[in-house]
């Protein structure tokens, strides 16, 4: 399925046959992650990215462990395996110790988001879920949209988000209207623009759980499967497109094709 946003009105939006209303749209809970980051920030309960994890989870201490920041989690640089397993649970990822100097290495994964939900469950006195409901899906009017669950009942933040096109296109336009929705803030601005530009040399073109795109100039969300959220600020537009389960069309990468396409629409004025 898939929904195309210009100027803040639908201008293009289908679903092939038999597809879901519905989706697991996987790792884009990894950039929902990272703005519930900003939202504790903004409330006074966090101080900042550069917070040690240790700081917030007593049972992850040790002197590798204490190095990391969670500024290293929102990057993939903390060092830890760059584990993807459907089972990843937070036990497994609690036993976890990092396998470089935290900061030396981008090394794309999911047990470090996972560590991260974690973390600001801890600090939060909320579940996961229950927090990103409050405090972003509700206030968006994303009513279709929840963390899905890992095999012990929590949140899965790094690789497991229910959600629709619509849900998206409304998370979308709000950073692309700097955090706003109908006029009333939702998302700090300074963190849309923290998430969403370089965060380190070791990977350009990752953001803080967020991917930069060049060209055309904007940023995304995206998951495995081919599920994609676009912001492209210049243009003024917002792309959703989700897909339940891997591509029926032999494989054929999405992306490449779809950003020459937006790189040659008319900027917005």
């Amino acid at each position: 399925s898939w929904l195309v946003m210009r100027r803040g009105v639908i201008v293009d939006e289908g679903r092939r046959d038999g597809a879901p209303l519905r989706i697991d749209a996987r790792d884009i809970a990894k950039s929902i992650t990272g703005l519930l980051v900003g939202e504790l920030i903004e409330d006074g309960i966090l101080a900042g990215p550069d917070v040690p994890v240790s700081k917030l989870v007593p049972a992850w201490t040790g002197p590798e462990r204490d190095q990391v920041t969670l500024r290293h989690l929102l990057t993939h640089t903390a060092g830890l395996p760059p584990s993807t397993s459907d089972t990843l649970t937070l036990p497994f990822v609690l036993a976890c110790r990092p396998e470089a100097e935290p900061g030396s290495a981008f090394a794309y994964g999911d047990a470090g988001v996972v560590l991260l939900g974690h973390a600001l469950s801890e600090v939060s006195k909320r579940p996961l879920a229950e927090w990103a409901r409050e405090r972003l899906f509700e206030p968006l009017d994303m009513r279709q949209t929840a963390y899905a669950l890992d095999s012990l009942g929590q949140a899965n933040a790094a690789d497991g988000l229910w959600t629709t096109t619509h849900d998206l296109a409304r998370l979308g336009l709000c950073l692309l209207s700097d955090g706003l929705h109908q006029g009333k803030r939702v998302i700090s601005s300074t963190w849309i623009e923290s998430v969403t530009r370089r965060s380190q040399d070791l990977f350009p073109s990752a953001g803080m759980l967020f991917w930069i795109i060049e060209t055309p100039r904007g940023f995304a969300a995206t998951g495995r499967h081919g599920n994609h959220l676009f912001v492209f600020p210049t243009l003024d537009l917002v792309v959703v497109r989700l897909q339940s389960g891997p591509a029926v069309d032999g494989g054929r990468a999405y992306e490449p094709a779809a950003l020459q396409h937006f790189n040659a629409m008319p900027a917005h004025h």
